[in-house]
Order: C-alpha cells, then sequence, then structure tokens
C-alpha cells in the first residue's frame, strides 16, 4: 500500500491502483469514505498473506488467531459499514442534469499546436468545421432545457474554437442560458495564436440563469504526454458557485486523478461537481469509474460527459443515476435526475491521513526489524565450540 500511495506523486498518479478493482461493490468502496482509497488498498494487500498462512500452516489455532479471525473481522466491519451507509443515507432533493458530447460525426481531434502557429488564412479555413460542433452543442443545449434540464454541460474540448472567435461564442452561449433560465458549462479548446507554448487553453465556462459568467476553469493537470504539450496548467483552484439546487464546483477530466485536489469540494461541500472529460477507447471505463472513487471520498454528485468514453452521473455513495458510451451512438447526451446536496465524509476533512500512518508504520516495524537482528560479535558467540566458522 505504501508504494502505492507514493505513486501518487509521479505524472501518473493513481492510475493502476488495486482499489480501482472494486468498482461496483458499494458497500466496500464506503471505506475510501473514511479512509480514501488507501484503505481499501491496505484491505486488499492484506488478503494475500492471510491466505499464504492458511496455505502454508492450515487453520491452526494461532493461524486463526492472529492472522484469519482479525482480518474477517476488519472485513465484516467494513462491509457492515458500507451496507449501513448506503441504506440510512436518506434521500436529497434532485435537479435534471443533461451532460452532452460532440456529434461524433463532426468531431475529430485537430492539431493545436500546428494551428496556433499556422497563418491566418490557414486558420479561417477551419473556422466552419469549428463552428459548425459549437452551432451543434448550443442547438442541442437549448433542446436539453426545453426538455427540462437545469444544468447543462458539454464534454472536455467538446468545442475546439479559434481564440478570435471566443467572444463571439461565449455571447452566443450567454444568449442561450439567459433565454432558458439555465446553467451552462462549456467544454473549449481555446487556440491561440502563437509559435510558443502555450498553443491552446483547455477550459470550462460556467455561465449562470442571468447570462453571467460565473467561473472561466482553466484544467489544473494536464495529462502527461497528452494535452500538457499543448496547454499550461491553471492555478489548481475549484471554483464554486451556489444555485437554487445546491453548491456546484468544475474540474476537467484529468484533474480527478490528483486525489488530494478534489478534497476542496469536500471540504466546501459542494453537492455536484461538473467534471468533463476526454479519454480514448482503451482507458474508457477505467478512467470513468476512478473518477467515481473521488465522488465517494468527498461526498459529491458528479456528472462526467466524455468524449472517446464512458459518460456517467453518480450520486454522492456512488450510485450510477446515467452512463452513455460514446461510439454506441453519434451524438451522445446522458441526462440523470441528481441529488444536489453535500454527504459529509472523514476522508475530506482528514485526507491521507491513514496512508501516512501506514508508511509510518511500516518505518517503525522495518526499523523494529533492524533493532532485534543479532550483531556479529552476538551471532560468533552463539555458534557451538568447534562448529565450523560462519560464513557471510
Amino acid at each position: 500500500m505504501t508504494i502505492n500511495y507514493l505513486l501518487l506523486f509521479t505524472p501518473f498518479h493513481t492510475i493502476g491502483s488495486p482499489a480501482y478493482t472494486q468498482y461496483g461493490d458499494l458497500p466496500l468502496m464506503q471505506l475510501i469514505s473514511l479512509t480514501g482509497i488507501w484503505g481499501l488498498t491496505f484491505l486488499i494487500s492484506w488478503l494475500a498473506p492471510v491466505v499464504n498462512e492458511v496455505w502454508e500452516h492450515g487453520t491452526s489455532r494461532r493461524v486463526l488467531r492472529y492472522s484469519l479471525l482479525p482480518f474477517t473481522l476488519v472485513l465484516i466491519g467494513v462491509l457492515f459499514y458500507g451496507s449501513a451507509r448506503l441504506t440510512l443515507t436518506p434521500n436529497a432533493p434532485v435537479v435534471r442534469v443533461a451532460g452532452l458530447t460532440p456529434d461524433r460525426t463532426l468531431w475529430s481531434y485537430l492539431p493545436v499546436a500546428d494551428i496556433a502557429r499556422s497563418s491566418d488564412a490557414d486558420r479561417s479555413a477551419l473556422r466552419p468545421k469549428m463552428m459548425q460542433i459549437v452551432d451543434d452543442l448550443l442547438t442541442r443545449s437549448r433542446q436539453e432545457a426545453r426538455a427540462g434540464a437545469k444544468i447543462i454541460v458539454w464534454s472536455e474540448t467538446g468545442a475546439f474554437i479559434l481564440k478570435e472567435d471566443e467572444s463571439a461564442v461565449l455571447a452566443q452561449a450567454r444568449t442561450l442560458a439567459r433565454d432558458e433560465s439555465v446553467y451552462l458549462q462549456l467544454g473549449l479548446m481555446v487556440i491561440r495564436h502563437t509559435d510558443t507554448f502555450p498553443f491552446g487553453e483547455n477550459r470550462a465556462i460556467m455561465i449562470d440563469p442571468s447570462g453571467n459568467v460565473v467561473w472561466d476553469y482553466y484544467k489544473a493537470y494536464p495529462y502527461p504526454a497528452g494535452d500538457a504539450l499543448e496547454i499550461a496548467p491553471g492555478p489548481a483552484i475549484l471554483p464554486f458557485t451556489e444555485t437554487p439546487y445546491g453548491r456546484l464546483a468544475g474540474v476537467i477530466c484529468y484533474d480527478l486523478d490528483w486525489v488530494p485536489y478534489p478534497r476542496q469540494a469536500g471540504l466546501a461541500q459542494v453537492g455536484l461537481v461538473l467534471a468533463p472529460a476526454d479519454d480514448w477507447l482503451a482507458f474508457e471505463n477505467d478512467h470513468a469509474h476512478e473518477a467515481v472513487y473521488r465522488a465517494v471520498e468527498n461526498g459529491f454528485s458528479m456528472v462526467r460527459p466524455t468524449g472517446k468514453g464512458l459518460s456517467l452521473a453518480v450520486d454522492p455513495l456512488g450510485r450510477e443515476l446515467a452512463q452513455g458510451e460514446y461510439y454506441t451512438t453519434d451524438r451522445l447526451t446522458i441526462v440523470a435526475e441528481i441529488p444536489v446536496q453535500a454527504l459529509p465524509t472523514l476522508y475530506s476533512r482528514i485526507g491521507d491521513l491513514f496512508a501516512w500512518l501506514s508508511l509510518a508504520g511500516l518505518v517503525v516495524l522495518i526499523g523494529f526489524a533492524i533493532a532485534r537482528r543479532p550483531k556479529a560479535s552476538e551471532a560468533g558467540a552463539a555458534e557451538p565450540s568447534g562448529a565450523p566458522p560462519h560464513v557471510s
């Protein structure tokens, strides 16, 4: 578990953590509301030596007392806590939320750095393709608003636009939000006109029903060897806003892989986190499921519309309210009635304390083992007379 925690500080954070293998086991997953994924990782790691002990020594009294029984009691306690949390958490008021991904027949990745360096004429030639996607997303957003959605979220970089078109796109979006009285969050890759890094801006822009921009959020943790080559990271401060439905916050995709970051939402008692994402086919389920762990850890609902991946909406207990797979339809939209009421968690207050205690415990055990090793002089004195010399 300690090694798994230390990997958090590498560029790929918790990707591949054993804790994520338990996705869908809701009673077991509730443990992370107390300890984060580190408690669940510890529990999984603990199982192996218990099985090995039984395999080598059978079910002797010593094995039962010091190995099998403690693990079994802890596991039962964890499952009891999780089941009780799932059963006893009261229902909260809900709001209709829609998550949109771009039309798959229109969208394709655009080389941000190349476009940033290109001429005015070349940039202008790309404008019709870009604006076709913007227009489609705006049209579908209006349709969802008229169908009853109060909060509408585009996927990460759902639309690529040129920096010189930013004001016009925002004006259209503000008019739509005002006309339909909805909260509308755009997912934009704004391509600058420059020969030097950063070439683009990965942004989530939230507009309220009055047409005001309440946050303009820049992705804080770009993906290594991905958009990190195109954009500069934002300031890593989660934006919040109060609404009639509850407190909202926003992140973008890989921001949720840096485990301590969404604790800001837990500490601020955010009820719903808008987490637009953009994945790839081989990683779509795993990455979406990892994001759900952040919701359970910090007690918030989450909607995660995802280009090229699995879109999800979940409540603070990790229960799926809606899902959709990008490659099954040309124009993916997920719609869910989502509770927007924070569910306080111990983890959001104490953070990675369990991991640090485990690390400290490992250091103590290593020190204890070293201290108990016999010194060379003691080992020699313990050898019987006439015994061959000790060879190291």
